[in-house]
């Protein structure tokens, strides 16, 4: 008899930490925000001194719904040298009002989790936000040695190439490489920077 991916089973109120940030990690990719609060929360309710990661979960979850003042009191518990907290305070900031001081978080995001490109991805959002374009091509960078799969740094490196130094090619480049991964196209680059750079095919350095 088939059974069910355990993060695809709601968690209960007895459910260990990690069963349920997994499944809210689930959830949140199949957008399915709500759902995933109304479990948080009683969770949450039941485990005084919770895991920093599932109140983290919970924010996130929060901020997709546009619940700002929910996503803040959820994670305001909780202690900053947390990777997950740092995380989504992150991005948080990013997403919301407070993009422009979003660079310490980010930080230390970075910091306490150097091996995760998405973390170093995020700084490199941040560092531009701070007017640092040139150290957040070298965050791009990195975020995209750690995962050469991850689009939203090869997205950001055409970015910053194109609109902070005026490198048309190598944004060209780089946008290539983004389109054999995924197709959203957030700040227009496709059409500025023209219909053939789908088929450019030069090896990035």
């Amino acid at each position: 008899m088939a059974t069910a991916p355990v993060d695809t089973l709601p968690p209960t109120i007895t459910s260990p930490a990690a069963d349920v940030t997994r499944w809210s990690a689930g959830q949140y990719r199949l957008g399915r925000h709500a759902e995933a609060v109304a479990l948080l929360e009683p969770w949450l309710s039941a485990h005084q001194e919770a895991s920093p990661a599932v109140r983290a979960a919970l924010a996130v979850h929060h901020e997709a719904l546009g619940q700002v003042d929910e996503a803040a009191a959820a994670l305001a518990p909780c202690a900053v040298d947390d990777p997950a907290v740092a995380r989504a305070r992150t991005w948080l900031n990013l997403r919301g009002d407070g993009f422009t001081t979003a660079l310490d978080d980010a930080k230390r995001a970075a910091e306490l989790a150097p091996d995760s490109a998405a973390d170093r991805n995020n700084y490199g959002i941040a560092l531009l936000y701070a007017g640092r374009p040139a150290e957040a091509r070298e965050a791009f960078l990195a975020a995209r040695e750690m995962d050469p799969a991850l689009p939203g740094a090869l997205y950001n490196l055409a970015i910053v190439e194109s609109v902070y130094f005026f490198d048309d090619d190598s944004a060209r480049r780089w946008l290539a490489a983004y389109r054999r991964l995924d197709d959203a196209d957030p700040d227009g680059l496709f059409e500025t920077l023209g219909g053939n750079v789908a088929v450019v095919q030069e090896v990035l350095p």
